[in-house]
């Protein structure tokens, strides 16, 4: 495995959902997993010293994290990172923490950025009582009386209980609103799309988070009278390798291409495609507010031959910006 890549942990779990994350996965940086592997007495790249967890404790984060006991605010200076505190204890017996900087890579991953033990962890929650985000009840109130601190409701973080693992149904939040809202949000955020922007002979990628249907992204591109600093102001601009890996892995509601220079709208998903001109989708979009396109199915031999080549330039393109990464990082060795 080359220095530069990723080892995935497992698929996000529903509790990080509910704090908007949208990224399919969870995974952790090789020196990062070391670090946790490491005896204490060792430094690896990056970090003080190591945590001694062990191989056994290892393989039982990636389910310990469905249930944590609790959620707590991570880093002041990220706002998308989140602590979580397990079952789960090390060498010296301290219950582990695990941190979590999510949406990583415009949204691609959750990276798990540490285990850890935490010693005297009463004092801890005792001194963080305002970072905590969100409690499994049960396993909060039987934590309490382990360590031996009073236990005391709190109105004003999110409760959950053992359902977590499967289910986002029993979910409450401090105001007592039903998961709904929630899920909605949720659905929503996860039904993203991609769209390039061809101008001036400039190609600009974005995956837009917000949108999930082709008329709503071109009364976007209308209403902003194409000015593209408004029309992709809430938008994550991605690079064209970026782009690629979603639409053949993460398989967005849509794609689509705006190309200003060559007057020409492209749509396309999973199984079909169409093409109008610019001037007639945003005639279209004046007149009625929806484009009628004639879609052609994939099947079609001129499209699947297209899309043939693309997945080929796709490849080759993720390939080579694996390569240059570790050229850069061999570079950076020497």
């Amino acid at each position: 495995m080359a220095n530069y890549e990723v080892i995935k942990i497992g698929s996000t779990p529903n509790i990080l959902k509910v704090f908007k994350s949208f990224a399919k996965d969870i995974v952790i940086k090789q020196t990062d997993l070391k670090n946790a592997l490491s005896e204490y007495s060792e430094k690896v790249k990056g970090h003080t010293s190591g945590h001694n967890i062990s191989i056994d404790t290892l393989n039982s984060i990636s389910e310990e994290m469905r249930n944590p006991i609790m959620v707590l605010q991570g880093s002041k200076s990220n706002p998308n990172s989140v602590v979580l505190l397990t079952n789960l204890k090390d060498t010296k017996n301290d219950y582990i923490l695990l941190t979590v900087s999510m949406n990583r890579q415009n949204g691609k991953v959750n990276n798990l950025t540490s285990i850890y033990g935490k010693k005297n962890l009463s004092n801890f929650l005792t001194v963080n009582q305002s970072r905590i985000l969100a409690v499994n009840t049960e396993k909060a109130e039987q934590l309490y009386r382990d360590i031996g601190i009073q236990y005391s409701k709190l109105n004003t973080v999110i409760c959950y209980d053992n359902s977590i693992t499967y289910s986002l149904a029993s979910v409450k939040y401090p105001d007592e609103k039903k998961l709904e809202g929630a899920e909605k949000e949720m659905t929503e955020k996860e039904n993203y799309c991609l769209f390039t922007v061809e101008i001036y002979g400039e190609i600009m990628n974005y995956r837009d988070n917000t949108t999930s249907d082709i008329n709503t992204l071109m009364n976007r591109y209308v209403e902003c009278e194409s000015y593209l600093p408004s029309f992709t102001e809430n938008c994550i601009r991605i690079s064209e390798v970026e782009f690629a890996d979603l639409e053949q892995h993460e398989k967005p509601m849509f794609c689509a291409e705006i190309n200003v220079d060559k007057n020409a709208l492209t749509v396309w998903d999973n199984e079909k495609i169409a093409n109008e001109t610019l001037e007639n989708a945003i005639n279209s979009i004046k007149e009625s507010g929806t484009i009628e396109l004639s879609y052609e199915d994939f099947a079609n031999k001129k499209f699947v031959e297209e899309m043939q080549q693309a997945d080929e330039w796709a490849d080759k393109a993720i390939t080579t910006a694996g390569d240059r990464q570790a050229e850069r990082e061999n570079d950076t060795i020497r």
